[in-house]
C-alpha cells in the first residue's frame, strides 16, 4: 500500500504500534512490528488475515502461541563466519534456546494442524535442531555455564583444581590460628589479592612472616601476606586455571564450528519467530478491543458495523465508545461529512482510514464481524492540524503541496487499483469561497482518473454540501445533535448535510442575544432558513429514528413471547399425546391378555367335552366384534387429541389459500411450507408457525392469481407492506455460527435463510470455521436438503478458506 509515515502519524496507526509493542517477546518480534505497514496484495493479505483468524480462535481458546523471551543471535550468527571465531558462553547458551524455542513451535502448530492449517506454514519453516541442542547441552548447563564433563580434560583439570584451592585453604586456616594465638592477626579471614590467596597481619609484625607482601589496608594497619607455605599452592592455582580457561575456549571453538555449519537454519528460525511473536502481538492487541475480522469487500462496498476508534478505545481505557454506523456503496465515491465542532467528524474519518490500515495490517478490529472493507492500494490524508492565525500562510501552502503530491502517487497506482484519501476541513486556511472550490475541483479531478479513488471530506462550506448533493457518485453526511440538549450525540447519519449548530451552541455559552441576532442577520434570512430547514431536517429523522427503534423492540418482544408461547404450547401437546400413546398401549395389552385367556378357556371347554364346536365359532366371533369397537373407539379418541380447527401437512389446502391462526381472529394466505412449518402472508408480515397452529376458515380456498402477476392485496396490506420494507433492517451477506452448537446452529441457519430468501439475496455466506469439523458436516448437511438452496461451496482461501461456505440462493 501506498502510505507515508506521516499519514499512519495523523490518523492514530503509530499509537496502536506502541500498544503492541508491549506485547511482544522477543527482538526480532519487536523489529517486525516496528517494521509493520499495510499490505495490498491479495495474496500476501489473505495468507496474514487467515493466520490471524487462527491465532484468534487460539486465543478465544484460552491457548497462545508458547513463545518465551530470548536474546538477539543474528550479529552473533554473522560473526561466526570469521576463522577461529569463538563465541561467548552466553551466547551459545542464547543460540541453544533459540533451537529448543524453534523446535517447541513447530511441535505446538503440528499439533493443530486441524485448527491452525495456514500457520502450518510457519511450522514448515522452522528447522528442528536437535542435534545442535544436544550438543550444547552436553557442554553447558540450564544456567549458561561450562559443565565439567564437558571434556575428559576438563573434568580432570577442575578436579585438580578442587583439591588444591582446599589444600590452600586449610594451610590458610592453620596459619591464621597460629598468628592469632600470637596476637599477630586481626579477626579478618583469608582474602584474595591479584588473584592469590592471601592472609591479614598487623601491620607492625609483617617482616616476621617470610612471604610476599601484596597489599596494605585503606588504614594502613593491615598488611597482606602471602607466606612461603602458600606460594607454591598459589602457583599451582594459577597454572591449573590457565589449563582450564584454555581448555573451556577449545571447546567454545568447537561448539562454534558448530553453530557456524547451521548458520543459516538458525537465522531462517529467527526470523520465522519474529514473524509469529508480531502477528501473535497484533491479535492480543486485537483481542483487548473485543476485536474481530470484517469480510473483504471486492467491489469497494465500505461497510462499518458498531466501529469503534482503537485509540479512542486506549486513551479512555473503556470499550463504551460511541460506535460508527456507516456504508458507502460500490458506486458512492465521495462523502461530505459536516456538522458541529467537536461533534465526532474527524473521529468518524480517522476511524475509517485507521480501520482500513489496521485491516491490512493483521489486525483484528473493534467492529461486527458483519462489516466489510476494500482493499486499498493507497491512503492518503490531509489533517490540518495547526490553527493559528501565525500559520495561515503556511498551512495552505503545505495543503496545497499535499495536493500535488497526492495526485502525482495515484497516478503511480496502477489501473482500477482502489485508494482512499481522507480530508479534515476542507477550504480552511485561505479565503473560504476560493477554498472550497480549489478542494471540490481537487475531488473532482480525484474521480476522473482511472484508478478506484473514494474520498471522505468534513467541512463545514456550505458549497461542498450543495456539491456533494448535486454530484453523482458523491453523498452527504452529518453528524447528529441533541437540539434539546445542545450537545453532539457522536452518531453519524448518512444521506443528509448537517449544521454547523453555531447559533445554538452560542445560546448555549451565554453569547448575548444582540450579538446572535445581529450575526444571523448578516448571513441573510434565506442562509438562516436553510439552516433552519436542516436542524428541522434532523430532528425529524431523530424522531424517525426513535420510532423505528421503539418499533424494533415491541416487534423483538413480540417475537419472543409468541416463541414461549409456541414452546410451552408445544410441550403440553407432547405431553398429552405421550399420555396417550401409554393410554393405547396399556388397552392393547390388556385386549391380548384377555383373548389369550378366553382362548385357554374354551380350548379347555372343548377339551372336557362341555361345548360344541359352533359355540366356539360364534365366542370367536363376539371377541372379535369387541375387538373392532375398542380399535374403533382408539381412533375415536386419537381423533379427539387434535384439535378439529387444526391439521397435519397432508390436511394442508393449496398454496395461495387463506389460512387463521388458532385462538387468534387474524387470517393471512398460505405462501410456503417447510417441515413441520408454515409460512403465512399477514399484513405484509412473514409470519412462520407450527402446522398444528393453523386453522381452517371458511375461505380456505387458492386465491386468484394469474400466471406472471402477483396476488392481488387491498390496498391498505401493500402500504403496510411499503412500511415495513422500509423499517426493516437490511439482512446480513454473512452469518457467523462459530461457537454455536448443533441444534441452535441449525435452529439459526434456518431463520437466517427464510429471512435472506425473502429479501431476494442471491449470494450469502456461512462462517461455521474448521475445528473437528462436525459443525461444518452438519450445516453442509443441512444446505443439500434445505429448500431454495440453488447451490453451496467451500470459500476459496483467499475469501475465509473451508471454514465459511458460500451459498448461492435461487
Amino acid at each position: 500500500m501506498i502510505v507515508s509515515s506521516q499519514t499512519l502519524e495523523k490518523i492514530g496507526f503509530e499509537q496502536v504500534r506502541q500498544e503492541t509493542l508491549k506485547r511482544i517477546y522477543t527482538p526480532m518480534g519487536r523489529e517486525w512490528v516496528e517494521r509493520l505497514t499495510p499490505v495490498s496484495t491479495h495474496l500476501a493479505l489473505s495468507e496474514r488475515l487467515t493466520q490471524g483468524q487462527e491465532i484468534l480462535r487460539l486465543e478465544q481458546s484460552g491457548e497462545r502461541l508458547p513463545l518465551q523471551q530470548v536474546e538477539e543471535i543474528r550479529v552473533a550468527l554473522s560473526s561466526t563466519q570469521a576463522s577461529g571465531a569463538m563465541l561467548s558462553v552466553q551466547v551459545i547458551h542464547h543460540i541453544r534456546e533459540h533451537a529448543t524455542l524453534a523446535r517447541i513451535l513447530r511441535e505446538f502448530i503440528l499439533r493443530r494442524k486441524e485448527q491452525m492449517p495456514t500457520c502450518m506454514n510457519f511450522a514448515y519453516s522452522l528447522y528442528e535442531l536437535r542435534e545442535l541442542e544436544q550438543t550444547i547441552s552436553k557442554a553447558i548447563s540450564d544456567h549458561g555455564e561450562v559443565k565439567d564433563d564437558a571434556s575428559k580434560e576438563l573434568k580432570g583439570i577442575r578436579s585438580s583444581l578442587r583439591r588444591t584451592r582446599q589444600s590452600l585453604r586449610s594451610t590458610a586456616d592453620q596459619l591464621l590460628r597460629r598468628y592469632r594465638k600470637d596476637q599477630m592477626a586481626p579477626d579478618e579471614g583469608a582474602t584474595i589479592r591479584d588473584g592469590r590467596l592471601v592472609i591479614p597481619l598487623l601491620v607492625e609484625h609483617k617482616r616476621k612472616v617470610n612471604g610476599l607482601l601484596h597489599d596494605l589496608s585503606a588504614t594502613g594497619k593491615t598488611a597482606y601476606i602471602e607466606p612461603a607455605e602458600m606460594v607454591e599452592l598459589n602457583n599451582e592455582i594459577r597454572s591449573l586455571e590457565i589449563q582450564e580457561t584454555r581448555e573451556i575456549e577449545r571447546i567454545l571453538r568447537e561448539l562454534t564450528s558448530f553453530v557456524q555449519q547451521t548458520r543459516p537454519e538458525l537465522t531462517s528460525n529467527a526470523e520465522t519467530i519474529g514473524w509469529m511473536d508480531g502477528l501473535q502481538a497484533t491479535v492480543r492487541t486485537g483481542s483487548s478491543w473485543s476485536g474481530a475480522y470484517p469480510m473483504q469487500s471486492v467491489d469497494g462496498y465500505l461497510h462499518l458495523k458498531k466501529a469503534r476508534n482503537p485509540v479512542l478505545i486506549q486513551h479512555l481505557k473503556s470499550l463504551h465508545v460511541v460506535p460508527l454506523e456507516a456504508d458507502l456503496l460500490p458506486f458512492e465515491r465521495g462523502l461530505v461529512i459536516t456538522g458541529p465542532n467537536a461533534g465526532g467528524k474527524s473521529v468518524a474519518m480517522k476511524t475509517v482510514g485507521l480501520l482500513s490500515a489496521l485491516f491490512q495490517s493483521g489486525y483484528p478490529l473493534p467492529l461486527h464481524p458483519d462489516s466489510a472493507l476494500p482493499i486499498l492500494g493507497g491512503l492518503f490524508v490531509d489533517i490540518g492540524d495547526e490553527q493559528s492565525i501565525e500559520n495561515d500562510l503556511s498551512t495552505f501552502s503545505s495543503r496545497l503541496k499535499w495536493m500535488k503530491t497526492t495526485l502525482e502517487q495515484l497516478s503511480k497506482l496502477p489501473q482500477g487499483e482502489q485508494a482512499l484519501i481522507l480530508i479534515d476541513e476542507a477550504g480552511t486556511g485561505t479565503d473560504p469561497e476560493e477554498g472550497g472550490a480549489l478542494f471540490q475541483a481537487f475531488i473532482e479531478t480525484c474521480l476522473t482518473l482511472p484508478q478506484s479513488v473514494r474520498i471522505i471530506v468534513t467541512t463545514h462550506h456550505g458549497s461542498l454540501k450543495v456539491f456533494a448533493h448535486t454530484t453523482e457518485g458523491m453523498v452527504n453526511g452529518a453528524m447528529e445533535f441533541d437540539q434539546d440538549l445542545l450537545e453532539p450525540t457522536y452518531k453519524f447519519r448518512k444521506g443528509v448535510p448537517g449544521s454547523s449548530y453555531a447559533f445554538e451552541i452560542g445560546k448555549r455559552m451565554e453569547v448575548p442575544d444582540i450579538v446572535l441576532n445581529r450575526a444571523r442577520e448578516i448571513i441573510g434570512t434565506h442562509s438562516d432558513k436553510m439552516g433552519q430547514l436542516l436542524l428541522d431536517l434532523e430532528k425529524r429523522l431523530s424522531e424517525t429514528e426513535q420510532a423505528r427503534q421503539t418499533y424494533e423492540d415491541l416487534r423483538t418482544e413480540a417475537e419472543k413471547s409468541q416463541q414461549e408461547y409456541e414452546q410451552r404450547s408445544s410441550d403440553l401437546r407432547r405431553q398429552k399425546a405421550q399420555k396417550l400413546e401409554e393410554a393405547y398401549l396399556e388397552a392393547e395389552r390388556i385386549l391380548k391378555s384377555a383373548n389369550q385367556r378366553i382362548e385357554q378357556a374354551v380350548e379347555t371347554i372343548v377339551q372336557q367335552g362341555r361345548i360344541d364346536r359352533s359355540k366356539i365359532k360364534e365366542a370367536r366371533t363376539v371377541v372379535e366384534q369387541e375387538k373392532q369397537r375398542i380399535s374403533e373407539k382408539k381412533k375415536t379418541i386419537k381423533a379427539k387429541a387434535i384439535p378439529p380447527t387444526q391439521f397435519r401437512k397432508e390436511d394442508l389446502p393449496p398454496l395461495g389459500s387463506i389460512i387463521g391462526l388458532v385462538g387468534s381472529a387474524s387470517e393471512g394466505e398460505l405462501i410456503e411450507v417447510e417441515g413441520h412449518h408454515a409460512v403465512l402472508l399477514m399484513n405484509g408480515l412473514r409470519i412462520k408457525t407450527p402446522l398444528n397452529k393453523l386453522r381452517l376458515t371458511g375461505t380456505s380456498q387458492p386465491s386468484a392469481v394469474k400466471k406472471g402477476k402477483k396476488s392481488p392485496r387491498k390496498k391498505g396490506i401493500v402500504k403496510n407492506q411499503t412500511i415495513q420494507s422500509l423499517l426493516d433492517k437490511p439482512v446480513s451477506m454473512s452469518l457467523d455460527l462459530r461457537g454455536k452448537r448443533g441444534n441452535t446452529a441449525i435452529e439459526e441457519l434456518t431463520h437466517y435463510l427464510d429471512h435472506a430468501i425473502a429479501r431476494g439475496l442471491f449470494r450469502v455466506e456461512i462462517i461455521h470455521g474448521t475445528g473437528e469439523g462436525v459443525l461444518m458436516k452438519l450445516v453442509a448437511e443441512y444446505l443439500s436438503v434445505r429448500k431454495g438452496v440453488k447451490h453451496f461451496e467451500a470459500a476459496p482461501y483467499d475469501q475465509g478458506g473451508p471454514g465459511k461456505t458460500l451459498v448461492t440462493l435461487g
